[in-house]
């Protein structure tokens, strides 16, 4: 009778699953349960970018308008543009961005939001801005719009710097705005009317940039026959 203990072999068998795999698996069931009712397809949310840069346009072209001494004997629409159309359309721009996580785009369309806000407080007639700014000649005016322009121009310049990798169009834009109020604040400070016109002819090429992002965020092929590239 032999004593030795019989060899046995364990074998282990390690199925190996691809990511793959395993994601066709999950949306194989996600799909199963939203036919049975189970769970809600996801909802579309929508872009509220296009909001901002549709404001900042529209609000960009009136005051363009107006700096570039096209317009001067109808101060009060952009006084009205700056509050119905730039600040709050920018603010609900910003805000919706601020609950979906874009902290960048949020900060910018809140801050220029802000500067309309003060915009139309300034200028708006039951303000008493002018009037205290006037009394003794326009040197004052000129230096609060000198001095929150420069500030702005500073800040634009932050936010251009912080985009270097987005697209061009965006970078483009930006270095408008900073050009907006670059000249616009060497034109309160100096009095030279032609550095403020500049501002204004600058303000017009940023509300082309800003309708033309807005447009290409807006334009698919299922609703336009057009698809704008966003460079």
């Amino acid at each position: 009778m032999s004593t030795e203990k019989p060899q046995v072999d364990y074998h282990e068998t390690i199925e190996v699953v691809s990511d793959t795999s395993v994601e066709q698996q999950v949306r194989d069931i996600v799909a199963k349960l939203q036919q049975e009712g189970q769970v809600s397809p996801p909802k579309k949310v929508a872009n509220p970018i296009t909001i901002g840069f549709g404001s900042f346009a529209l609000c960009s072209f009136v005051l363009g308008l107006f700096n570039a001494g096209i317009i001067t004997d109808l101060p009060q629409v952009a006084v009205g543009v700056a509050l119905g159309n730039g600040a709050i359309g920018q603010l609900v721009a910003g805000i919706a961005l601020l609950c979906q996580g874009d902290t960048f785009s949020s900060t910018t369309f809140m801050m220029y939001s802000g500067f309309f806000f003060a915009y139309t407080l300034m200028f708006c007639s039951g303000s008493g801005f002018l009037e205290a700014t006037t009394a003794n000649g326009i040197h004052e005016l000129n230096q609060c719009m000198g001095l929150i322009q420069l500030a702005y121009a500073i800040v634009t310049a932050c936010y251009f710097f912080g985009s270097l990798r987005m697209p061009i169009v965006i970078r483009i834009v930006l270095a408008l705005v900073f050009c907006c109020y670059f000249f616009g604040c060497l034109g309160a400070f100096t009095g030279v009317v032609v550095l403020t016109k500049i501002g204004g002819w600058f303000s017009f090429a940023l509300a082309i940039g800003s309708w033309y992002i807005m447009c290409a965020m807006l334009y698919d092929e299922e609703h336009t026959f057009i698809k704008l590239p966003l460079f």
